[in-house]
């Protein structure tokens, strides 16, 4: 994807919906389909050992609120985030309203995603799914 078609599909989105794209697209889980709930089940995030990563819910009785994965929202989880990524620099830029400005380095030095939003966990989200879904050119790669 180019960078414009992702801060689009970005724009478009719910909160919820982000927080998946990101589950799926930067963390590398899978939406898995878990018993219970009041017997409706619910939907968990598996990540890639198998391991039962955080839940997307109704917040049933069997789930509680602070399990489910929110990283657009939720600066604890946007950390997860950031983690996934080896060269990361973020700043707070005050002014009339603060903001937050995420740069991913890739391994070579190049600068793979650069944004600046209102929260911290939207940029680094938003600048994540720059980094891993953004085309690289022939004339970038060279």
């Amino acid at each position: 994807m180019k960078r414009e078609e992702i801060i689009a599909k970005w724009a478009g989105m719910t909160a919820r919906e982000r927080d998946a794209w990101v589950a799926q697209a930067v963390m590398g889980w899978r939406r898995v389909m878990r018993p219970g709930g009041g017997g409706g089940g619910f939907v968990g995030w598996q990540d890639a050992e198998g391991r039962l990563a955080a839940f997307e819910t109704d917040y049933s009785l069997t789930v509680d609120a602070r399990d489910c994965f929110q990283p657009s929202t939720d600066t604890h989880a946007a950390w997860a985030v950031f983690d996934q990524h080896e060269y990361v620099e973020v700043a707070r830029i005050p002014g009339g309203t603060v903001s937050y400005a995420v740069r991913i380095n890739g391994i070579d030095g190049s600068i793979r995603a650069i944004i600046q939003k209102p929260t911290f966990p939207e940029a680094i989200c938003l600048a994540a799914l720059i980094a891993k879904l953004t085309e690289v050119s022939a004339n970038e790669s060279a």
